[in-house]
């Protein structure tokens, strides 16, 4: 009987059409978009910088538990990364999410307007093709880590773990 349950198991886990992979996704750390300069960063205050780095943090483990996608390591590709505003770079993040051979790119922003975080983005792109899967943005209602990880929820439940990559 203990063989019978165990095959149950594994055909139920499998499912009719077989286990598919998770994608391999490089998630870039979050910018900052300050309107009023028109510039990009990881953050010019403390408290900025660590709400960005938490912010795709918190995304990479939303989608890793899916069971959807497997993260990608960046260490190779960080300074690089640092070095461009990775949200206005033209694919950019797509030659770097190749060197560390993901095949989906996210990049995430936060707008800023007047020394205020306004609204949270993120933007989906096949490597290979450059092509734009997903991109959406919230808004971010206060300035606090809770409303920072809400708007990070949102856009992991509402963007990116919908997508069905089995027919691209």
């Amino acid at each position: 009987m203990p063989i019978f349950s165990t095959a149950l198991a594994l055909f139920l886990c499998l499912g009719v059409g077989g286990l598919s992979a998770a994608e391999r996704v490089a998630v870039f750390d979050f910018e900052m978009i300050d309107a009023n300069s028109d510039t990009a960063s990881l953050g010019s205050r403390p408290e900025e910088a660590q709400r960005l780095k938490a912010a795709a943090a918190r995304l990479r483990e939303a989608l890793v538990r899916s069971g959807k996608f497997e993260m990608a390591d960046l260490t190779p590709v960080e300074p690089s990364a640092r070095a461009f505003n990775l949200s206005a770079c033209n694919g950019c993040d797509g030659a770097l999410a190749r060197k560390v051979d993901a095949v989906i790119s996210i990049t995430g922003s936060v707008q800023k307007v007047q020394d205020v975080p306004r609204a949270m983005a993120v933007f989906v792109r096949d490597v290979e093709t450059g092509k734009l899967l997903a991109s959406k943005s919230v808004d971010i209602r206060e300035d606090t880590d809770d409303a920072w990880k809400g708007a990070v929820d949102e856009l992991a439940a509402t963007c990116v773990l919908p997508l069905n990559f089995e027919d691209n």
